[in-house]
């Protein structure tokens, strides 16, 4: 066979111009096994009903519409940890990069060389104020009726809250995190979110900042802290 008749390496069978082994753009090291494994296409798991790319769980993207904050939280640490104790060169980063991380790095980005130097927005007290009058009340995402000013009853006391601590190793059930890490006491959470409802399997020990969490997609933390009491028997 001569030089004029030669076929793409990549094993489409094609034929290449003389003096080449590929095809153009077929010399992509994923290119020889694309005509070997066929992989047929998924719906996106984020449940859009559209088809995702070959290989892909996701269109790009559509992972961030998945309305499940554990598993959202599982899979940031998991980035945290591919990146712990690596760094920017290990991580693909060349000596010369031009990225913004690397530049800072270099301590290339300070004062005036910052993109941000000079264009920071000062706002004054009466329009902080302002802003701050227009999301009171019912103006607020977060409004729930106004129930966070209805008193906690009187059996709601120390010894209830200490009993609950107690039970839970003085460790907050979501995080894991010790009362002597959080250094204050930990906060014991309603789970159906009702203040008078102060019976055992609807108490649970949280950190400060959990217990802050835990106030949105309120539906999903009552089933899961409802699994989890019943996984440790209080239920």
């Amino acid at each position: 066979m001569d030089s004029t008749n030669k076929l793409c390496k990549c094993g489409c069978r094609g034929l290449v111009k003389p003096g080449n082994r590929f095809i153009h753009g077929h010399n992509h090291p994923r290119r020889k096994y694309n005509h070997k494994i066929v992989v047929e296409p998924k719906l996106c798991e984020c449940g859009c009903d559209n088809f995702a790319k070959s290989g892909n769980k996701f269109i790009r993207g559509h992972n961030l519409r998945i309305n499940n904050p554990m598993e959202q939280l599982v899979t940031k640490n998991k980035m945290i940890q591919t990146k712990r104790g690596k760094s920017l060169f290990e991580m693909g980063h060349k000596i010369d990069c031009k990225c913004i991380i690397c530049r800072t790095k270099r301590g290339e980005i300070k004062g005036k060389n910052h993109p941000s130097y000079g264009k920071h927005r000062i706002l004054s007290i009466e329009t902080r104020k302002r802003m701050g009058k227009a999301r009171l009340g019912k103006n607020n995402p977060a409004w729930q009726g106004g129930i966070s000013f209805f008193p906690y009853p009187f059996k709601f006391n120390i010894e209830l809250k200490r009993f609950i601590r107690e039970r839970d190793g003085y460790i907050c059930q979501l995080c894991n995190k010790t009362q002597e890490q959080e250094g204050k006491n930990l906060s014991v959470h309603h789970i159906d979110y009702v203040k008078e409802n102060c019976d055992l399997q609807n108490l649970v020990t949280l950190c400060r900042s959990c217990n802050g969490k835990v106030n949105t997609n309120r539906e999903y933390w009552i089933e899961f802290f409802k699994e989890k009491l019943k996984s440790r028997k209080i239920i």
